[in-house]
């Protein structure tokens, strides 16, 4: 591991993982620059278990060391879509599909794309009420302690104002 870790630049980007899990290979080449090097890295990173690599239609880095149920909900938190519908629900709570659609101005087809990728994934669920489909998170708390932890790489007004709400909660 030390070994690994005795490049300052390897040391800066596995530095930069812990602060911003769940980057894909383009973000972390906008910080790093270039492909070829930042690539090597990762490599390097990863042959040392250090770094794990989770794919979602692209590849995702996260440390090693992290929880793979967060892994799942930074790697959604990442996502715009997913990221609104999840601070969505957990402000106000379990919601029909119809008021999703409307309380976030979401398409019907993107909002059952994401919908069913959220379920798949275990960070919501699905319940029927009469006729109508009806979601909530399944963990909210463990959703808002990664939004906390990780607001600043998120950065995103719903999760802004979703801590803000949180931290008035729990009082001065």
């Amino acid at each position: 591991m030390r070994e690994a870790l005795a490049l300052e630049a390897r040391r800066d980007l596995y530095q930069h993982l812990l602060r911003h899990p769940g980057q894909y290979l383009r973000e972390l080449q906008r910080v790093f620059g270039s492909m070829g090097t930042l690539e090597y890295h990762l490599e390097q990173l990863v042959a040392a278990n250090l770094v794990t690599v989770v794919q979602d239609g692209n590849k995702r880095f996260f440390p090693a060391r992290m929880d793979a149920e967060d892994k799942r909900r930074v790697a959604f938190l990442r996502q715009t879509i997913p990221r609104r519908i999840l601070a969505w629900l957990i402000e106000h709570g379990q919601q029909s599909k119809a008021a999703i659609l409307a309380g976030l101005d979401l398409a019907s087809s993107t909002a059952n794309y994401h919908l069913q990728h959220l379920v798949e994934a275990g960070l919501i669920e699905a319940s029927r009420e009469g006729r109508e489909a009806v979601y909530r998170v399944i963990d909210g708390d463990a959703v808002m302690r990664l939004a906390i932890t990780y607001q600043s790489s998120i950065m995103d007004r719903m999760i802004d104002r979703l801590v803000e709400g949180a931290d008035g909660m729990r009082g001065p």
